[in-house]
């Protein structure tokens, strides 16, 4: 991806703006000097604006915010990964992931991750298919996102117990995740990324 589509979907106030604008489901997210905006009976987490993995993600305790950090309403549910091949105007879903965070059987806590698993709840996959795959063409053609990327979701239920979905974040990159849908479904990324960049999606 080149340095401008970079610059824009890793942009907070980009996104917060296009996730609006195209009804997609984003939990509310402050930026430095919108701290007062808070609503104090949810619970708020903390963000660096250049990490990954969860690194340094925690509760807010109601501290201004640095030019460097966010902060988001914390959503129940399971985290989740959308893997996708792009060529900068459309896209193909190629998977996607339950992301395993925090499990101190992994030597790790909080929000930290620590692995994949595929695929995603088949019943819960296949209710929310659709609507990622919009997102992902929607970030795809904005951005002009081109080869292997993925984006971050939360996946919960509804109160009549259909599955919801929340976006979190575009990873506009090659992503661990990758490596299982390699070796479940025989399909080699790399020459998908390189097939995509020119063009070709499968």
């Amino acid at each position: 991806n080149n340095p401008e589509s970079l610059r824009q979907v890793r942009d907070w106030q980009v996104l917060r703006r296009f996730c609006s604008e195209n009804s997609i489901s984003f939990p509310p997210t402050l930026l430095p000097g919108e701290e007062k905006e808070a609503d104090p009976s949810r619970s708020w987490l903390l963000k660096p604006t250049c990490s990954g993995g969860g690194h340094l993600i925690g509760q807010w305790d109601g501290r201004p915010l640095e030019k460097n950090q966010v902060v988001q309403a914390y959503v129940t549910g399971t985290p989740a990964s959308v893997l996708f091949a792009a060529d900068g105007q459309k896209s193909v879903v190629l998977g996607l992931t339950e992301q395993l965070i925090g499990e101190n059987g992994f030597g790790v806590s909080g929000f930290r991750w620590c692995g994949n698993i595929l695929p995603f709840a088949p019943q819960k996959s296949a209710s929310i298919f659709a609507g990622v795959e919009r997102a992902v063409s929607l970030f795809t053609h904005r951005f002009n996102l081109r080869g292997v990327n993925g984006i971050d979701i939360i996946v919960d239920d509804n109160p009549d117990g259909t599955p919801t979905w929340y976006f979190l974040e575009v990873n506009p990159r090659y992503t661990a995740a990758m490596e299982l849908v390699e070796h479940a479904y025989r399909l080699n990324i790399f020459c998908t990324h390189m097939e995509a960049m020119a063009g070709r999606l499968p």
